[in-house]
């Protein structure tokens, strides 16, 4: 190797590569539980459809859409959380532990404020939300039965899953795992009983899933806040902090950094409903198929969400400490961890596909449509990596929030949704190219991501507009 070369290979690793050891052992330590939450809660998906999946491919289908939908307040409350954590995290860098119980509190309202509007809709309109998603009548009326029950679940999940996530940006790093952990034992125990009518209980069939599900949230909450009220110290949140006014400063700060990922993250997450009115008008086939693929592949890259998260929570602390260079150093070295674990994904999702197909009772047309995504899954991996990983966790700690913003909707909305359309319910093409066509943001938001990061015009000081 010549001395140049040697120069312009070290030239190259001192911007992209963090040596400090330091660095890696916090990655470890803030993502670690955040990936074994992740897997546990995956976990619980996962033994929901294959519980609910013995009850046969039809109550399948219709939990798998009744979810779709729950999923939109789920990707809403990350999206709450995710603005929230951005300004949580650079207000813990800056040390400003008031404007922290301001975010957290804001947090909270907006949280509560959107249960109580999904949980009246839920109640009373669960057929008509289910015909969205399907025109077949038993699979209405079957994710209509899960649904009166979800109605209850949304402010218990919601407030109890963003106050989590708001804890991990002060340092509370282990709360998650251990509160998904016994939520883990108490939703397959209480779906047993429900769903199958063990012990004297009655017979639900698939509301038993949902019902075994609100008695885990519940649960989540009361530990939760049970640690914020009467444990955690460094922030000290009393009840009285749930009242009161809110910083003018914080909410500028807010609305102009906290605010465009909720709107993107709900937007991105009405689109992706869109898609699963797609694939449902296709058949239950490609709808069982699609849920036992993204359960596969949230389970088998548990860890990304880990690294996604760590490197929110990393770069936001290090931006409201003030160090540019270290955070323009470790963004490059999330990149490239993010795409080896891509690619790591990929190929685990792959080998197991076989053994997971085999868990279900499946008609050969679902057996195939199942294999076809699981193939395109693997493939899309790395970019799926990538692009969660930058956007979700690098760009968004570092404030660039109204970009993400942008990417998304125009993505989803002006590629994914209308090709998805045409490939899946015009064209005919199979399952695979379909899937394809349907995760082709990723692609394209892999490379943009890299683009604004190298571009180095994407880091925002909340701190500045106090």
């Amino acid at each position: 190797m010549t001395f140049a070369l040697r120069a312009r290979l070290g030239a190259w690793q001192e911007r992209w590569i963090e040596k400090n050891p330091s660095f890696y052992r916090q990655v470890v330590l803030v993502g670690l539980p955040v990936a074994f939450q992740q897997a546990i809660n995956i976990g619980v998906n996962l033994m929901d459809t294959v519980m609910v999946g013995a009850l046969g491919e039809n109550a399948l289908s219709a939990s798998s859409l009744a979810n779709q939908y729950y999923y939109l307040y789920y990707i809403l409350c990350l999206g709450i959380s995710g603005g929230a954590c951005v300004l949580s995290a650079q207000y813990c860098g800056a040390g400003n532990k008031a404007m922290v119980r301001q975010v957290w509190r804001l947090s909270m309202y907006i949280a509560g404020g959107s249960a109580i509007l999904f949980a009246v809709v839920t109640g009373t309109l669960p057929h008509a939300i289910m015909g969205v998603y399907t025109t077949q009548p038993e699979m209405i009326e079957l994710g209509s039965q899960y649904l009166r029950v979800t109605a209850w679940i949304f402010f218990f999940h919601g407030t109890s899953l963003i106050m989590v996530n708001l804890l991990r940006t002060v340092g509370v790093l282990y709360l998650g795992l251990i509160v998904s952990s016994l939520s883990f034992f108490t939703n397959i125990f209480f779906n047993y009983v429900f769903i199958f009518g063990k012990f004297g209980a009655p017979r639900l069939g698939i509301a038993g899933a949902a019902v075994g599900t609100l008695i885990s949230r519940g649960l989540e909450f009361a530990i939760t806040f049970g640690y914020l009220l009467g444990v955690q110290k460094y922030i000290a949140f009393r009840p009285k902090d749930f009242a009161g006014k809110l910083d003018p400063a914080m909410m500028r700060s807010f609305l102009t950094t906290g605010m465009p990922p909720i709107i993107s993250d709900g937007m991105y997450t009405v689109g992706d409903n869109i898609l699963s009115v797609i694939l449902g008008h296709m058949g239950a086939a490609v709808v069982s198929g699609q849920a036992i693929t993204l359960a596969t592949m949230r389970f088998c890259t548990a860890f990304l969400m880990g690294l996604s998260n760590a490197s929110s929570v990393m770069i936001g602390q290090a931006v409201g400490r003030g160090e540019q260079a270290a955070v323009q150093r470790q963004s490059r070295t999330f990149f490239l961890l993010s795409v080896v674990g891509g690619l790591a994904g990929g190929v685990l999702i792959e080998l197991a596909s076989p053994f997971v197909v085999g868990l279900y009772d499946l008609s050969p047309e679902a057996m195939d449509a199942t294999m076809q995504m699981m193939h395109a899954m693997s493939l899309l991996m790395v970019f799926q990596a990538a692009q969660s990983v930058m956007s979700k966790g690098v760009l968004r700690g570092g404030g660039d929030t109204r970009f993400l913003m942008a990417a998304d909707l125009i993505f989803m909305w002006g590629l994914n949704i209308p090709l998805g359309y045409l490939a899946g319910l015009h064209w005919g093409w199979a399952p695979f190219w379909v899937f394809i066509c349907l995760k082709l943001d990723t692609i394209c938001k892999t490379f943009l991501c890299l683009w604004r990061m190298v571009c180095s015009h994407w880091i925002r000081d909340v701190n500045q507009t106090i």
